[in-house]
């Protein structure tokens, strides 16, 4: 018997609206499992799923039911593309995401969203050449001026240099920084591709750090993901201790290299960037095929800090749990970043422990919250 795949699918909708995310997630995963076979489900899921930015397995193997019934439709074809690329490709045969990407622009040639994840695509599995011809035909459809399409064909036609040093130099406010590509993820390569066209992502936040917390002797970050915001801090914050944390094994070595190369040169700063989750209690994960220990904060460093930064990806409550200790000593000044919901149950947590918010600053459904403690 088929689902009332319409009320299930609102209900999901209904937890997102509420903020319950996670539950939102586990629960459209749960019933696409229980009712394989009604489609029209599976598409409502995978839509949310996608627009969500929910890329996991789980997220693949709903939108291939899709593809099962739906073969003609390239928007799906670019959705699975996607979230190949999302996930790295990893534990996926190598050609699937570009597989997808490659029907979905036989079905829609126009499609120049499709284009850009396929060159993002070769990039990611080192095949510039082919990701520089796919940058031309997008060009070519885009329009020379088109400032995406350029940026894709220069990245690309730059590694197919083999004397190119694998980094790339991108200015905020005249200070050149260093960010590195020796690690190739759907993160750092993106990153990669902004600042080479000349484009730092997240400037405003960045720069209302700088004035919030003018310099940081000591600074914790919690979810480095491809440092950028690590390059910044070692630069314009000075400090003389950094402690990154970062769950994902290959963002914590492209971040381990990032602060290299920010501290080569300049103030001297004792540095230590953590494959480590953090939560709520003792634990691990398998993150990208490896083992990943979960510890509370308050056992994995210990304070007093002057800034700290979260980006946790909806995660800060289970930490907070087991970060009071960190959070009141020394009452550092704190950076949360928000993706999705308006954080609303984060600042009231922190409100009670004796915080103020002192400024929002939003660029779609991210939403970076600073806030200071009076010491009491």
């Amino acid at each position: 018997m088929m689902s009332d795949h319409i009320a299930l699918i609102d209900r999901a909708k209904e937890l997102i609206a509420r903020g319950n995310k996670i539950e939102a997630r586990d629960f459209l995963i749960r019933i696409c499992h229980d009712f394989p076979s009604d489609i029209s489900l599976q598409l409502g899921a995978a839509v949310i799923s996608f627009n969500e930015q929910w890329l996991s397995a789980d997220t693949l193997e709903i939108i291939g039911r899709c593809l099962e019934a739906n073969s003609e439709l390239s928007d799906l074809w670019f959705m699975y593309a996607h979230t190949c690329f999302a996930l790295g490709n990893e534990n996926l045969d190598e050609n699937q995401g570009i597989d997808a990407a490659v029907q979905s622009l036989t079905l829609n040639p126009e499609n120049l969203q499709t284009y850009h994840t396929l060159v993002l695509s070769y990039l990611l599995q080192r095949r510039y050449l082919e990701a520089y011809m796919a940058g031309c035909a997008m060009a070519k459809k885009a329009g020379e001026n088109d400032k995406i399409a350029k940026s894709l064909m220069g990245f690309s036609q730059l590694l197919m240099d083999p004397t190119h040093i694998p980094f790339v130099g991108f200015i905020v406010d005249n200070e050149q920084l260093a960010y590195t590509i020796n690690v190739m993820t759907p993160q750092s390569i993106t990153a990669s591709m902004s600042h080479y066209g000349g484009h730092v992502d997240e400037l405003e936040e960045l720069r209302f750090a700088r004035g919030f917390v003018s310099e940081a002797d000591k600074i914790l970050e919690l979810g480095t993901h491809s440092g950028n915001h690590t390059a910044f801090f070692l630069n314009f914050l000075l400090p003389s201790r950094y402690v990154g944390l970062e769950e994902h094994p290959k963002h914590a070595e492209i971040t381990r290299q990032v602060a290299f190369l920010n501290t080569s040169v300049g103030t001297p700063c004792d540095v230590d960037v953590q494959n480590i989750r953090v939560g709520s209690a003792c634990d691990s994960i398998r993150i990208h095929g490896q083992d990943v220990s979960c510890r509370p904060l308050d056992q994995i460093v210990d304070g007093p800090w002057n800034f700290i930064r979260f980006d946790l990806g909806g995660t800060e409550m289970d930490v907070f749990k087991g970060a009071e200790d960190i959070l009141c000593n020394g009452n550092p000044k704190l950076m949360i970043c928000i993706r999705g919901g308006d954080g609303t149950s984060v600042i009231e947590w922190l409100k009670s422990r004796g915080y103020s918010l002192v400024n929002t600053i939003s660029d779609g459904a991210k939403h970076t919250h600073f806030l200071d403690r009076t010491p009491r």
